[in-house]
C-alpha cells in the first residue's frame, strides 16, 4: 500500500497530493488504488452508521458510501479547512443519512437525531447543490426501494436478470401488462398493498396467456412498481418503445 498510516502528517500530505494529481490529471487509475487503499475505512464507517456487521460489501449502504468516498475525491479542497478522512467520513454520512430518508421514512426518530447531531458539520462540506453524482445516487436509492418492494413477491434483483425476456415481442408483453396495472388503481393498489397479481383477471384484460403471465411475473411486477411508484430515474434505464 501506498499510505503511511503510521505518520499523520505524511499521510495527510500524501493524500492531497494524490488526491491533487487524481483531479488535475483525471487519473482513474490513482483514483482506483486511492478507493482500493481506503475501502476498509469505508466499511467502518457503513458499520458505524447502519449497526450491521457482517457482509458489508454487499449492501446497498455500502454502494452509497463508496459514491460518496468517491464524489468527496472530486470536491475535497485543502481550503476547506478540514481533513481529506474528515470530510469523506461526513459526506459518507449526508449521503447515508440521505438513503435512509428516501427509502425508510418509518425512521422518524434516527434521522431527527442524526441531523440534529451532525447539521453544523454538514454545513462545513460546501457542496454544489447539482453534484455530478446525483443521479447515480438516485439510481441506487430507487433500486433499493424497488428491492424492498419486490421482497414480498419473493423476487430478487437476481430474479429480474435471469427472467429477463429475450424476445422484443415477450419484452413488449410484460410491459404491456404492466401498464394496464399501473393505470387501474385497484389493480395497482391491490398489487401494492395485498400483493395480489390476478393472473386470470389480468389474461381476460390483455389476452396474454396465463403461462406467460406466471413465467413473467416478477418483471411484470417490476415494471409496474417502476412505472407507478415514481421511480423515475430506473424508468430513464427502461426502452419503453420496442
Amino acid at each position: 500500500m501506498f499510505f503511511n498510516r503510521n505518520n499523520e502528517a505524511l499521510n495527510k500530505s500524501s493524500i492531497d497530493l494524490t488526491i491533487k494529481k487524481i483531479t488535475s490529471d483525471d487519473d482513474k487509475s490513482l483514483r482506483e488504488k486511492l478507493i482500493c487503499e481506503f475501502t476498509p475505512f469505508i466499511k467502518k464507517e457503513v458499520t458505524s452508521f447502519t449497526k450491521k456487521l457482517f457482509r458489508i460489501e454487499n449492501t446497498y449502504e455500502f454502494s452509497v458510501a463508496l459514491l460518496a468516498f468517491n464524489e468527496s475525491i472530486d470536491y475535497y479542497s485543502e481550503t476547506k479547512n478540514i481533513s481529506f478522512l474528515d470530510f469523506s467520513s461526513l459526506l459518507i454520512k449526508k449521503r447515508l443519512l440521505d438513503y435512509v430518508k428516501f427509502n425508510d421514512t418509518k425512521k422518524v426518530s434516527f434521522i431527527s437525531n442524526f441531523e440534529q447531531k451532525y447539521s453544523d458539520l454538514f454545513n462545513q462540506l460546501y457542496l454544489p447543490e447539482q453534484s455530478k453524482y446525483n443521479k447515480e445516487y438516485a439510481v441506487l436509492y430507487e433500486l433499493s426501494k424497488l428491492k424492498k418492494m419486490l421482497k414480498p413477491f419473493e423476487t430478487t434483483m437476481q430474479d429480474l436478470l435471469l427472467y429477463t425476456p429475450t424476445l422484443d415481442e415477450t419484452k413488449q408483453l410484460c410491459i404491456q401488462v404492466a401498464k394496464v396495472i399501473v393505470a387501474d388503481t385497484t389493480l395497482f393498489n391491490n398489487l401494492c398493498n395485498k400483493k395480489s397479481f390476478p393472473v386470470s383477471q389480468l389474461h381476460k384484460i390483455t389476452k396474454v396467456k396465463k403461462s406467460t403471465l406466471r413465467i413473467y411475473k416478477c418483471i411484470i411486477v417490476a415494471i409496474a412498481f417502476i412505472l407507478g411508484a415514481g421511480l423515475d430515474n430506473i424508468k430513464g434505464y427502461i426502452d419503453f418503445d420496442i
